[in-house]
C-alpha cells in the first residue's frame, strides 16, 4: 500500500472519488454555516427542495452530446435535489460527498449572501 502525502493529480478533488459514466461527483454545503439567519420553517422548506453543493469531478460521459455543452464544470456552485444520488465517504479525507446523477443538477448558483464578522457580504461565483 502507497502512503499519499498530499493530494497533487486533482488538487480541487482531494476525495479519492472519480465519477463514472454520467455522474457528478459534489460536495454539498449547507445553508447555515455562515450565512444570513433564516427562520426556521424557511430553513425546512429549503431542505426538502433543494440543496447547495460545489462540482468536485465530473464523470466522462456527463452532458455528452448536449448542444449547448456541461450545465456544470469542476468548481461550479450547484442546486441539486435534496434526496438525490448516492452519499460517499471520500476514502482518502473522510468527507461527506455526494455522487449524483447529471440531471440532478438543476440550477448554477452565482451570487450568495454570507455574514462574515458580522457584515453581510455578497459572494459572485465567476467562472474562470
Amino acid at each position: 500500500m502507497r502512503e499519499i502525502l498530499e493530494c497533487t493529480a486533482h488538487p480541487e478533488n482531494c476525495s479519492g472519488l472519480l465519477p463514472a459514466g454520467h455522474a457528478v461527483l459534489v460536495e454539498p454545503y449547507d445553508l447555515e454555516e455562515g450565512i444570513i439567519a433564516i427562520p426556521d420553517a424557511t430553513k425546512e422548506r429549503t431542505r426538502l427542495l433543494d440543496a447547495r453543493a460545489v462540482v468536485l469531478a465530473v464523470g466522462p460521459n456527463a452532458w455528452q452530446g448536449e448542444a449547448a455543452g456541461p450545465r456544470a464544470e469542476v468548481g461550479d456552485h450547484v442546486m441539486i435535489t435534496n434526496y438525490c444520488g448516492f452519499k460517499a465517504t471520500g476514502p482518502l479525507d473522510g468527507k461527506m460527498y455526494k455522487l449524483v446523477n447529471e440531471n440532478d443538477i438543476f440550477a448554477l448558483i452565482t451570487t450568495e449572501v454570507r455574514v462574515r464578522d458580522g457584515k453581510r457580504v455578497i459572494l459572485k461565483y465567476v467562472r474562470e
